[in-house]
């Protein structure tokens, strides 16, 4: 375990005391890098202008509903030193877990984003958090999920900011009343935080239903993941002149594999794409297409499976003990409202983003 993941073992003990000590040891040193990114602010402001026109996008997206309070535009760097759109998320895990290691850190950049966060949420919620309101964490088998612990610190960090009753739940454990409000053991529930991954609610009906009427407010919900984050929108997007320069500039060309004239046309130019499903999520059956097997390939073979440019990720060095150490990375940058919040690289080594590479994961921003 390298120095600094037990200072933030020993900060998050002391900041969020209901994380019991037992928790806070399991957690993995791959979560918490112990180097800092330096990101030239060009490539900041680059993100910002992105983002700005994403949420063009997303006020002109018909039929409204509470906004997602955590979103996140995920890039590469390519060779041409330009930013280009990996992912677009709505339902981001990680923000507080990144937050509070600038805190470790003392670092001059986002001070402020626990407290935009707590903005956002009441931007997201407004007149539902009043004192003793239940809210709800809902996940499938929350405490099996490998962010338990940052769901702790969100109810934490919800109770304390708003005197709100907060509660982690599975959807199993809702139920809906007449006026299609979720229950909760009796209780009537007035917004839920959802990290869920059936970003549809195809197979959740209590919260399609309270979604449809608004009784209980639900964020992230279809509405934002509609409009930003599947990834049929990178298709789309990628394939017809924009009004928002900055988006267009960073999009990687995308395409259904109905678009191919066939399997072996798409076979035979596998080596310039990542094939993705359109809503999976992280690097979930992602594959990439000079190292996929025939066998898989046929497996995956769909008309709406996605294939998406390859842009590298590119590489950062670090030093550490006197010794050399390489990572690839991409950038988050978590944001709400047309505004950037929070930023981190993600350092990994190998074919896909994780966080199981030693002296790798999460890692605060300098901007230069």
């Amino acid at each position: 375990m390298h120095a600094f993941f037990s200072q933030y073992q020993a900060h998050l003990r002391k900041n969020y005391p209901t994380l019991s000590d037992t928790l806070v040891q399991s957690l993995s040193p791959q979560l918490a890098s112990p180097f800092l990114f330096k990101l030239k602010r060009q490539h900041y402001e680059d993100a910002q202008n992105i983002v700005s026109d994403l949420d063009k996008i997303l006020q002109q997206t018909p039929e409204p509903k509470n906004p997602s309070i955590l979103n996140s535009l995920d890039v590469h760097i390519d060779n041409n030193d330009q930013l280009k759109i990996i992912e677009i998320n709505t339902n981001a895990s990680s923000f507080l877990v990144n937050a509070e290691q600038y805190q470790v850190k003392n670092l001059p950049d986002f001070k402020d984003a626990k407290i935009n966060f707590k903005e956002s949420f009441q931007v997201a919620f407004g007149a539902n958090l009043q004192a003793g309101n239940l809210f709800l964490i809902v996940d499938e088998n929350p405490e099996q999920q490998n962010m338990y612990f940052e769901f702790l610190m969100f109810r934490e960090f919800l109770k304390n900011e708003f005197s709100i009753e907060c509660e982690i739940s599975s959807p199993q454990e809702l139920t809906i009343d007449s006026e299609h409000q979720v229950v909760w053991r009796n209780k009537k529930v007035h917004g839920i935080y959802n990290r869920h991954t059936d970003f549809y609610f195809h197979n959740i009906p209590v919260l399609a239903e309270a979604f449809r009427f608004d009784k209980t407010l639900i964020s992230p919900n279809p509405w934002t993941y509609q409009a930003l984050a599947d990834k049929n929108r990178l298709v789309e997007w990628s394939q017809k002149d924009l009004p928002y320069p900055h988006l267009q500039k960073a999009l990687l060309k995308t395409f259904r594999f109905a678009d191919f004239k066939d399997a072996e046309d798409l076979w035979a130019k596998r080596a310039q794409f990542f094939f993705k499903p359109p809503n999976a999520y992280g690097s979930r059956s992602v594959y990439r297409g000079k190292s996929i097997s025939r066998t898989v390939f046929n497996r995956i073979y769909d008309p709406d499976y996605l294939a998406q440019q390859i842009v590298p990720a590119p590489e950062v060095t670090f030093n550490y003990e006197n010794q050399s150490h390489t990572f690839k990375y991409d950038l988050r940058f978590y944001f709400f409202a047309g505004q950037i919040h929070l930023a981190v690289a993600r350092l990994y080594q190998g074919q896909l983003t994780n966080l199981q590479t030693p002296l790798g994961g999460l890692t605060p921003l300098e901007i230069v």
